[in-house]
């Protein structure tokens, strides 16, 4: 994102989560924020006018200080609240979930006192459209598998074979792991940020599914 591009409300935001880090180096910042470093140190350096004309303009409510600005939230406690554990936590790289959204806005209601207050898909959806939060899949492994031979295989070879067999001689069965311990494949974020996958828990469960053309049955081992 270039500098041209950045609101003075956002110029703003980028200026706080800089200064809420002050023994980041620009390198550091500029993977956090995901602005070059570039534009980081031109903020950095024009900071005390960018902050006099945010004063002005926010003093003049006539001024628009930011044309995309957002409405604020219902409850904006829980807002602001829901906002800082949300950074804190996705920057240490845990893994955030809708449903667990919802929890931890019901939490910090109660903490602060909103007993009415209801995590719903709506207000979730609102809050994430605030912030710019979206959900990302990591990046995984890709397959190699020999799709070609295996389509050949199936199309052309396996049916002359199983023209010999009765239905209930037909079985096929494969095996697969469940990795119970395992983190989701992706998380919720901000717009503006680039998931890294982790190294998972291998812990797994071996399961070996298998039927006939007549019946099926699955059997787990461990």
């Amino acid at each position: 994102m270039s500098r041209k591009d950045l609101t003075l409300i956002e110029k703003m935001s980028i200026l706080d989560k800089i200064k809420a880090q002050p023994h980041k180096s620009l390198r550091e910042l500029e993977k956090l924020i995901g602005t070059s470093k570039s534009v980081l140190n031109r903020l950095k350096n024009n900071e005390i006018a960018i902050r006099e004309q945010y004063e002005k303009l926010n003093d003049n409510k006539s001024a628009p200080v930011n044309r995309k600005r957002k409405r604020e939230g219902k409850d904006p406690e829980v807002d602001k609240a829901m906002n800082e554990w949300f950074s804190a936590v996705t920057e240490r790289g845990v893994r955030i979930s809708g449903p667990m959204l919802e929890q931890k806005a019901e939490y910090f209601a109660q903490k602060i006192g909103h007993s009415d207050f209801k995590a719903t898909e709506g207000w979730i959806s609102r809050w994430k459209d605030r912030h710019n939060i979206k959900f990302k899949r990591f990046h995984g492994e890709k397959s190699s598998a020999d799709t070609n031979g295996a389509n050949e295989w199936s199309l052309a070879k396996l049916p002359e074979i199983l023209k010999k067999f009765s239905r209930q001689d037909i079985y096929n069965s494969d095996e697969t792991g469940l990795f119970y311990r395992a983190t989701p494949d992706g998380s919720l974020c901000y717009k503006r940020e680039t998931l890294e996958g982790s190294k998972k828990a291998m812990d797994r469960i071996t399961v070996l599914c298998c039927c006939n053309q007549s019946s099926c049955g699955v059997h787990r081992n461990r």
